[in-house]
């Protein structure tokens, strides 16, 4: 029986200095900045540990390499052939080479049950939406984003409802970061309390629905598993 993710706490950081921001107008400038980075910050730990238990998860299956999805297997083999690559210029280390080799054979020739293993990191100093959606891409959700409905309240309701541009909110969210940063940019000047407020939300949405989708996937595999 699959567990579910417990992604509560994901954005608790984000909504304390959010709180504070309201409160106290003097430091406006230095908490809107802090709300915008820690949204960022929040997605993507949020990302990281969701796949760190989807691959927790999924080993409890204890799947025949036979049965691994092709993207795992990719995965998998990307992280072996890392460790290899680390492995060739240490002489004193053949056995774990060897171990390596065995093991990238195993997953794309034998029935054995695989523990699987790949990075769940971001790339050092990478951020933004691409960089999400490749960790997802990982575990066979081609993209993670077009999973992701989330209704824009508008002035005129009785129209056609529009959806959010996820790709465009992580992507934008992540330049306002990178700016505050790296420029000292003050994000207070075009972004308001009830800018922070629909961020906040936006995030919830997409971090709730995104656990769902992991959980999903999950219990689909665990279906197939059986048969």
């Amino acid at each position: 029986m699959i567990s579910s993710y417990d992604y509560e706490d994901s954005l608790a950081e984000a909504k304390f200095l959010y709180d504070l921001c309201v409160k106290d107008d003097n430091h406006r400038e230095v908490l809107t900045n802090l709300v915008v980075i820690s949204l960022v910050t929040s997605i993507e730990v949020f990302a990281e540990r969701i796949l760190e238990y989807f691959l927790l998860e999924y080993n409890k299956l204890s799947v025949e390499a036979h049965k691994i999805e092709r993207e795992l297997k990719i995965a998998h083999s990307n992280c072996l052939s890392d460790r290899i690559n680390d492995l060739k210029s240490h002489s004193h280390k053949v056995n774990d080479l060897e171990s390596c080799f065995n093991e990238l054979a195993k997953i794309w020739s034998s029935t054995e049950k695989i523990t699987l293993k790949f990075d769940t990191k971001f790339p050092k100093g990478k951020h933004g939406e691409l960089q999400i959606k490749k960790l997802f891409k990982k575990i066979g959700i081609e993209d993670v984003f077009s999973e992701v409905k989330i209704v824009i309240e508008t002035e005129d309701m009785l129209n056609e409802e529009e959806l959010l541009d996820i790709d465009k909110f992580i992507g934008d969210l992540t330049g306002n970061r990178n700016r505050a940063i790296h420029e000292g940019a003050r994000l207070h000047t075009f972004i308001s309390n009830e800018n922070l407020k629909k961020y906040i939300e936006y995030m919830e949405s997409i971090i709730r629905q995104i656990s769902n989708l992991v959980l999903k996937t999950l219990q689909e595999i665990e279906v197939s598993c059986t048969r």
